[in-house]
């Protein structure tokens, strides 16, 4: 009986150190799961808003000064001018989407995993800081090729597209053939979300260190003007686009391809003082061509800007035109990321439409515009960063 309950003390024990080291070990887990007072392993995404690179890389002999190519009647002209951000919007980064890829020279890493991140206040600035919280399969002591796109809740079907599509993907499938959708109506006419414009930028997080990614502006914004010549005798009233590719074009290049077109929203963008649109009008970046001898192609594909404007005399209804936007000798539209186009008005030929959707079918000579490329930049002193928590 003695050894009996030997045995049975004996058992007892030895589930009790079983329990105790269960304990131990899960104590263990959830103390070794903790950085820094108990905090979990953060990283300080760091995003810069450049200014654009250029206004325009076509060069012609005839643009010493953009006044002189405009008086040649030349389709461009080429000026040394600063336009500045003119909303917040510009300039917003509402949340950022991390894409995180195994780390490879050449891009053909695999897709790992995602973070995401909510900037809490509206925020105007050319920079600013994310805090990453990391979690599996993301490691804090890994490096990895990262792909960065802000604002992109607004921009994608679901929330959960992204990894769902990055899935078994290399970084440069990705690059190559992510294409976002510009939100619309059932009418086709496109809403920019009050979260801000697309963006994207690429980087390389090295283990267990901080990382910065350039975000540019997926879009092009268009202004239009009276030339300063011209202020006495022409009145701008307001503008709008068309031919807005419903397509935006994430990290790859834009390219010829079948897209839906949409129209700008209502209401119109108006001018200030009769003579100066300056935000408002925007559109994902275009790459178009075969314009030059398809007159059809040319009326429903290129992107185009709608104007209403009138000599200072005129007191009739016929004052909306088309203007297409920067089309070159050989019929190619190219208008680019993160860079602002001037559409100044210099002339008007002949009396317009009185509908903007009349103008969009009518004749596009009919008034005369130059296309100024001009830099897009973010005011000095603009420079306090939020903080963000990603999770």
């Amino acid at each position: 009986m003695k050894k009996l309950r030997n045995i049975k003390y004996w058992t007892y024990g030895v589930f009790c150190c079983a329990v105790l080291l269960s304990c131990s070990e899960n104590l263990s887990d959830a103390v070794s799961g903790k950085e820094a007072g108990g905090e979990p392993e953060t990283f300080t995404m760091n995003y810069i808003l450049p200014d654009t690179e250029t206004g325009n890389d076509r060069i012609y002999p005839d643009t010493e000064s953009g006044n002189r190519a405009m008086e040649s009647g030349h389709p461009f002209a080429t000026r040394a001018s600063v336009v500045p951000i003119a909303n917040e919007q510009e300039s917003k980064v509402s949340n950022v989407a991390l894409l995180f890829f195994e780390r490879d020279d050449y891009g053909n890493g695999l897709f790992v995993g995602r973070c995401d991140g909510t900037v809490e206040s509206d925020h105007l600035a050319k920079s600013g800081k994310v805090a990453v919280t990391l979690a599996d399969p993301v490691k804090a002591d890994t490096g990895y090729n990262v792909l960065a796109i802000a604002n992109a809740d607004s921009y994608f079907s679901s929330g959960s597209y992204l990894a769902d599509y990055c899935k078994d993907k290399t970084e440069n499938r990705v690059r190559l053939l992510l294409t976002a959708t510009m939100p619309h109506t059932p009418k086709y006419v496109c809403e920019f979300p009050d979260a801000g414009l697309p963006m994207s930028g690429t980087a390389v997080k090295e283990a267990g260190k901080d990382m910065t990614v350039s975000l540019l502006r997926a879009v092009a914004r268009i202004d239009v003007k009276v030339a300063d010549e011209k202020k006495d005798d022409i009145i701008l009233t307001e503008a709008t686009l068309r031919n807005v590719s419903s397509r935006i074009p994430v990290f790859n290049d834009p390219k010829d391809a079948d897209a839906l077109m949409l129209a700008s929203a209502e209401p119109y963008v108006q001018a200030v003082n009769d003579t100066v649109i300056r935000g408002g009008l925007y559109l994902p970046e275009v790459f178009r061509t075969g314009f030059a001898d398809d007159v059809a192609s040319r009326s429903r594909q290129a992107a185009c800007l709608l104007v209403n404007c009138h000599n200072k005399d005129y007191t009739g209804t016929r004052t909306w035109y088309r203007i297409d936007i920067d089309i070159d000798d050989e019929g190619v539209q190219y208008l680019r990321r993160n860079n602002a186009y001037t559409v100044e008005i210099s002339r008007i030929r002949s009396l317009g439409a009185e509908t903007p959707d009349k103008a969009y079918n009518g004749d596009a000579t009919l008034i005369k515009a130059v296309t100024i490329p001009t830099e897009w930049k973010t005011p000095e002193g603009m420079t306090t960063p939020p903080v963000v928590d990603i999770q």
